[in-house]
């Protein structure tokens, strides 16, 4: 099984984050979504979970 995982590009300085990784297949991410003020992103996952 291979290991999923999200990243950031932060466009004002190209800088690229990891932001997670996941191994189970229903961990995978499906949707994301940032906030009007770009301080909260939410992530939601194959199994309905969703993190902030």
């Amino acid at each position: 099984m291979h290991a999923q995982e999200l990243y950031l590009w932060k466009l004002k300085n190209g800088e690229v984050q990891m932001l997670m990784e996941s191994f189970g297949d229903n961990d995978r991410p499906r949707s994301l979504a940032c906030s009007h003020t770009a301080t909260i992103l939410a992530v939601g996952y194959m199994d309905s979970k969703l993190q902030l």
